[in-house]
């Protein structure tokens, strides 16, 4: 009984490596331990057609701790489909929420390649105009994803091509997989840890990959996490091996689940934990246990699907609080803009005299006429009456429009922030929505910086 538990603790409880199960017995001397443990193992272990460089098969164990990380990460990645397909492609937030996630993917790159970027050359790179060498790569990354939308992909060796010469920036290449093998530290035969594969096999381990790939009898994230495992275990490329086996990945997904699944942190797998995910490669080259890197690949998916959905939720929590600053602001303003009814005073009789009706103005008629000729009683008049035919509208926006409404006039996000004493988030999804209304027309100025002209309404 004893033994079951240890069997259990040391599989289904923690993957434990032999190493892990001496420390946690505090002592090596446990070949028959260990030897039992392997037993229960071997119950739900499955041989997969992939064999490392000494053609020594791998294997998986679908213990009920790796059942459950698989049921965990697909539940995540179910929730994050879910909160994309329910996000409007025509609102502002939707491109706002995309560059966010890219942002993200971006980082997770240069942090593996032990670089740090900061949000304005994210920026940069999102607009396509990163001025910055050392970043050079991660534009070219960013434009490889343009593979992966607008259907299915067929994966083979062209498209690693393609990557390939995207990733450079070299659109003939001269050589394709590498041609000189990476130093190894040791010339042992046995138990020999590579670095890479040996020119000799870079061949034949792709191929076998690429046959992989095409397996639908595993779930999808234990095939990309294998993927990833056994494209950085060969080293295929001379450079660009973490961006080139994240691409690959995404391309295994996105043929699976559709366009959203470019926007899933795969990332992170070359990025997060890489002690941990060093230690357990090389424990996988001993075992040819595949479950070891499983397992912690499925927590780095597990955690960075969840950040990747809260981007959406952060978003929404974020925009309530901007509305609500909003309405205060409003209240404010209202308590400004309000003119009170002077008291109405008995009126002496006089002789009716009959005035001409004023004519009323209408919402299609807010931009023929210029403020400038205006009281303040009248704007907030306009003001008022243009809330009343618009509904989406809210105060400030309508009261800057009505202020800021002259032909060939070209109005910024910073006069709204002044006029409406707002911040200048506020102040620039009130300028959009305007724009997504139809009263100004947005235009860019020397690459930099927006403006915004009123249009008129015939």
């Amino acid at each position: 009984m004893a033994n079951q538990n240890l069997q259990i603790r040391f599989t289904d409880e923690k993957y434990a490596t032999r190493q892990d199960v001496a420390r946690a017995l505090g002592t090596n001397l446990i070949d028959p331990i260990w030897a039992q443990i392997l037993a229960y193992r071997e119950k739900s272990s499955q041989k997969i057609n992939l064999v490392d460089l000494t053609k020594t098969p791998y294997n998986i164990c679908f213990c009920q701790l790796i059942q459950n990380k698989i049921g965990d990460v697909n539940s995540r990645n179910y929730n994050f489909k879910q909160i994309y397909q329910n996000i409007s492609k025509d609102s502002l937030d939707y491109q706002r929420i995309l560059n966010s996630l890219l942002s993200s993917c971006l980082k997770s790159i240069a942090k593996a390649n032990n670089k740090i970027i900061d949000d304005v050359s994210i920026q940069n790179i999102l607009l396509g105009e990163n001025i910055d060498p050392q970043f050079a790569y991660l534009q070219r990354y960013l434009q490889a994803f343009d593979y992966l939308t607008g259907g299915s992909i067929e994966i083979n060796e062209n498209l690693l091509a393609d990557f390939y010469s995207l990733i450079t920036g070299n659109p003939e290449l001269s050589e394709f997989y590498r041609t000189s093998d990476i130093a190894q530290k040791s010339n042992v035969l046995i138990g020999r840890e590579y670095v890479g594969a040996p020119v000799a096999l870079i061949e034949s381990q792709m191929e076998s990959l690429m046959s992989f790939i095409g397996r639908r009898d595993l779930p999808l994230f234990v095939r990309v996490a294998i993927v990833n495992y056994v494209f950085n275990y060969v080293k295929p490329f001379a450079r660009y091996n973490y961006e080139m086996s994240v691409l690959l990945c995404k391309s295994v997904i996105v043929n699976e689940v559709g366009e959203y699944g470019i926007y899933l942190p795969i990332e992170n797998l070359v990025s997060e934990q890489q002690l941990l995910v060093g230690t357990l490669a090389k424990e996988v080259q001993r075992t040819h246990d595949l479950t070891y890197i499983l397992d912690v690949y499925l927590d780095i998916l597990v955690k960075g699907i969840d950040e990747a959905s809260n981007v959406f939720v952060n978003h929404s929590l974020k925009q309530l609080e901007q509305d609500f600053v909003e309405q205060q602001e409003e209240v404010r303003k209202e308590s400004i803009y309000y003119e009170p009814k002077p008291v109405e005073q008995p009126k002496p009789v006089y002789k009716p005299v009959v005035e001409k009706e004023q004519p009323k103005v209408h919402a299609e008629n807010f931009t023929k006429v210029s403020e400038q000729s205006l009281s303040e009683k009248e704007l907030q008049k306009l003001t008022e009456e243009l809330l009343e035919t618009d509904p989406t509208l809210k105060k400030g926006q309508a009261h800057f429009y009505i202020r800021h409404r002259e032909k060939n006039h070209f109005y910024t996000i910073e006069q709204y922030r002044k006029a409406e004493g707002c911040v200048y988030e506020t102040a620039r999804t009130s300028m959009d929505h305007l724009v997504l209304r139809g009263y100004y027309r947005r235009e860019k100025v020397n690459n930099k910086k927006f403006v915004y002209t009123p249009i008129f309404k015939e």
